[in-house]
């Protein structure tokens, strides 16, 4: 269970879980609200009710509907707020709230079925005593109480004729191994996959009853078979390879633990081999500095132990990796204590001819997009496809009308070979089809800039 540094006036230090062998009483719930509260109101109070059922499911008590705990929660919290705001008051009055409001905090924060008769023999009774529901005295304990009780009460429940004890049933697991990398794969959150596999037992016609259907449950679900995954991939894989190590920083939404969907810096890791590749982790950076990249970098490489077995490295040549003092380069190469061949990804480099041919030939784009291909692509429907054109040279442009030729053999050559990116293999096809009289091979009849 998690704790948070700074305590909660009168509710004291916020829980990112509660104990699972008692009902949690009304000041856990408010812990647990404050826990989540940075993700909203909504949010934080529906994630606490769903965790404080889950653990009344497992004492086998019927519950209220799934609005009661949440309008139950918000009522106390608004409580909170007004005692807040009137805490320095020095009216008597207002002295007296906090302490009042302490002692609720005390009791039990129950959803239970009123007049059932679990609920009533058990529950309705704290919190003058706790009560127990086997023989092994399974307490519904509330610590924060810390009263002496009569033993004798426990026999008289344990005697009683008309007291039964609930049997608990097993809930069936619904989240399989490929159900929840399917999930995974479509991006789907766990609210709306507790909603789509609702939606399916029900049409299949089981029962919803008899699985355990909740947010949370789905959620640790899916978090539980991605760690067997994962350990699974690193357990059958043999690090013995000399290895080169990629990265490359990405803008992307920020999906987990509640994000906003804001864009955050992860770091995707690669190493690759002779025949293998893997990807060891895309960890999440607070910047893109040079430093947090090379720590990000050197984790997930003692963390599937191959450290000792990269020779190389392959970066984008930009001043937070290549630096001479703060560069990723550098630092990787002094946690490593040695150095590393050098890979520049030469996809970048040739960027950087292309940008200069580009700009000598049509000036300096004073814009991301390039006004000249953005109007290309709107008008990209109005132009005859079937039709095309080679190109036509001057007689001043003798050289190019030279190497016509061989330039049409090296696109045919290169062609034949395996092209690990289609704009590789786009750009042959097109300077083949310009510089010859009839187009050999069929080009796409769409373009994505």
């Amino acid at each position: 269970m998690e704790l948070r540094k700074d305590p909660v006036w009168l509710v004291g230090r916020p829980i990112s879980a509660v104990e699972e062998s008692k009902l949690p009483s009304n000041r856990e719930a408010l812990q647990l609200y404050f826990y989540y509260n940075k993700n909203g109101r909504k949010y934080a109070a529906r994630k606490a009710c769903n965790m404080i059922s889950d653990v009344w499911k497992t004492f086998g008590i019927p519950t209220r509907r799934s609005d009661y705990p949440l309008k139950m929660l918000l009522q106390l919290h608004d409580k909170w707020i007004g005692l807040r705001k009137s805490k320095w008051r020095d009216e008597e009055v207002h002295i007296q709230q906090p302490t009042n409001f302490d002692l609720i905090l005390n009791e039990l924060f129950d959803i239970g079925q009123k007049g059932n008769s679990v609920h009533t023999a058990a529950v309705n009774n704290i919190p003058d005593k706790p009560a127990v529901f086997n023989n092994s005295a399974a307490v519904f304990n509330n610590s924060a109480f810390e009263r002496n009780f009569d033993m004798s009460y426990l026999d008289n429940i344990e005697t009683d004729p008309d007291f039964e004890v609930p049997e608990k049933k097993k809930m069936k697991t619904c989240v399989s191994q490929d159900l929840s990398m399917a999930l995974d794969r479509g991006g789907i959150s766990n609210a709306k996959a507790t909603m789509i596999i609702a939606a399916m037992v029900f049409s299949l016609g089981h029962p919803i009853e008899e699985l355990n259907l909740s947010v949370s449950t789905i959620r640790r679900a899916r978090m539980k078979i991605r760690k067997c995954v994962a350990n699974e991939m690193k357990a059958s894989f043999s690090s013995d390879d000399y290895w080169v190590v990629h990265w490359d920083g990405k803008l992307l939404p920020d999906l987990t633990d509640g994000g906003s969907g804001q864009l955050v810096d992860r770091l995707p890791v690669i190493i690759s081999g002779k025949v293998t590749e893997q990807l060891l982790g895309a960890p999440k950076i607070e910047a893109g500095t040079g430093a947090s990249q090379a720590e990000a970098v050197y984790k997930c490489l003692v963390d599937w132990g191959v450290q000792d077995n990269v020779v190389g490295k392959c970066f984008v040549t930009t001043s937070s990796n290549t630096g001479h003092k703060a560069g990723a380069c550098t630092l990787v190469e002094r946690k490593l204590g040695r150095p590393l061949m050098n890979l520049a990804c030469r996809h970048h480099v040739l960027e950087l001819v292309l940008k200069a041919a580009f700009e000598d030939q049509f000036g300096t784009s004073t814009s991301p997009q390039i006004p000249m291909f953005e109007k290309f692509r709107r008008e990209w429907h109005a132009l005859n496809h079937s039709e095309h054109s080679s190109i036509e040279f001057s007689r001043n442009q003798a050289k190019l009308i030279s190497n016509r030729q061989e330039t049409i053999s090296f696109c045919k050559m290169q062609l034949k070979n395996f092209l690990p990116r289609d704009d590789y293999k786009e750009l042959l096809q097109y300077v083949q089809l310009r510089y010859s009289n009839k187009f050999i091979q069929k080009t796409r009849t769409s373009t994505q800039s």
